[in-house]
């Protein structure tokens, strides 16, 4: 049985591109739950304005941290972020890990022979991420942020 290919659909944007260059490139979990909060966090603490690469995956930045036990996955999230790195002009990057993180429930247990506080590895895989990236790129500044889940109002 064949399948014939439908003609994607056309849209038209009624949103501007943004044409000032980006110098940062932001990291974070692909969690749909925290994707409004990192945007805003994005542009209203940080003001960075929508201006900015983004790559998000699950367990944000954690992935860059089994190089050595999967080197095949882990690259194939390395070379998007070495294609940003060399051609986008970045000077900043913004990494993004948040509490409940099913990542962090769920794969991260499965991996790992040091058992930590959830809270804990993520912070001590934001911290490794961060040295690899300046030990490659010195003069990037890197800011690593955790985001706590706040009680309903």
């Amino acid at each position: 049985m064949s399948q014939s290919l439908r003609t994607p659909r056309e849209h038209a944007s009624g949103y501007p591109l943004i044409e000032a260059p980006a110098d940062t490139l932001v990291m974070y979990c692909s969690d749909h739950r925290f994707q409004g909060a990192v945007r805003d966090f994005l542009d209203e603490e940080l003001e960075l304005g929508g201006n900015y690469y983004s790559l998000a995956f699950p367990g944000s930045v954690q992935i860059l941290t089994f190089g050595e036990m999967m080197p095949k996955f882990t690259n194939s999230l390395l070379r998007p972020l070495r294609f940003i790195l060399k051609h986008g002009g970045v000077k900043r990057i913004v990494m993004v890990a948040h509490e409940d993180c099913q990542w962090y429930k769920t794969f991260v247990p499965l991996h790992h022979t040091v058992r930590q506080d959830a809270k804990q590895q993520q912070i001590v895989d934001l911290l490794r991420v961060r040295k690899m990236l300046l030990t490659d790129k010195p003069n990037l500044e890197v800011q690593a942020y955790y985001a706590d889940i706040l009680p309903a109002r």
